[in-house]
């Protein structure tokens, strides 16, 4: 009789002895399933950021490129208020002339001219980086505003950093409507040649017109037509050929 009781008692107490081991168990369990829903949580908050983030992105390359093509819109018409009369900035009449040499037309290889090589950074197909986006954008902006020594040193800035996507084109064609607009002709020909060796980007067109803008400036009108003949002859499609037509019987 003494051992069954003995054993009940016992039982008994293990019983009463395991009740808090198990309610801490149930805890735990109950704790890591609120972990585990944490987890989860954080993980859709972070997808939803980078989601986010990605479209932040797309809309300031978006806004870039909308803002760039209005730039470039408000420069092709002061190249046709230049060519109909008024002196553009920079250019005075009395200024004597930038001598630059005439080149070849001839001996110019159509991908890659004579003696210009193709910027490292300029790298086709590469989106260049959210940051590079909004620098670009601020010398857009210094140059809208007309704070063209600050556009320069901006874009120059872009260029310096080495950072390899396919903007880089445009910055040397930026770079070299701010420098035309400071009155510096030889500046602004070296930088739209960089932009015009980079085959493939969507400033080559840009760039030979302006360049044929600042050869004629620079007193240069060979060269000038140089341009202009490349400009039809290689893009003979470009919203630009009319404007390179106007030039050329300007300058006749």
């Amino acid at each position: 009789m003494i051992r069954p009781t003995v054993l009940t008692l016992f039982l008994l107490l293990l019983t009463v002895a395991c009740a808090p081991l198990i309610e801490l168990e149930d805890e735990n369990i109950a704790l890591r399933s609120s972990i585990d829903s944490l987890e989860i949580e954080i993980a859709e908050c972070r997808g939803q950021g980078e989601l986010l983030l990605d479209r932040l992105s797309a809309i300031e390359a978006q806004n870039i490129m909308l803002d760039d093509r209005n730039r470039e819109l408000a420069a092709r018409l002061a190249e046709a208020q230049y060519a109909s009369g008024p002196e553009s900035e920079g250019h005075g009449t009395t200024e004597a002339p930038v001598a630059i040499p005439d080149r070849d037309p001839a001996q110019e290889n159509r991908s890659s001219p004579v003696g210009v090589t193709v910027p490292k950074q300029y790298a086709a197909g590469v989106s260049a980086g959210l940051e590079f986006l909004r620098e670009y954008q601020s010398g857009l902006s210094a140059f809208n505003e007309k704070r063209h020594a600050e556009a320069v040193r901006l874009f120059t800035a872009l260029l310096a950093a080495g950072e390899r996507n396919d903007m880089i084109d445009n910055c040397l064609y930026w770079l070299g409507e701010a420098e035309l607009r400071l009155g510096h002709d030889a500046e602004a020909i070296g930088h739209f040649t960089g932009a015009v060796a980079c085959q493939g980007g969507d400033k080559v067109d840009d760039a030979l017109l302006s360049r044929a803008s600042a050869y004629r400036a620079a007193g240069n009108t060979a060269a000038a037509r140089a341009d202009l003949e490349r400009l039809l002859q290689d893009h003979p499609r470009s919203e630009l050929a009319g404007q390179a037509r106007s030039m050329q019987r300007s300058m006749r």
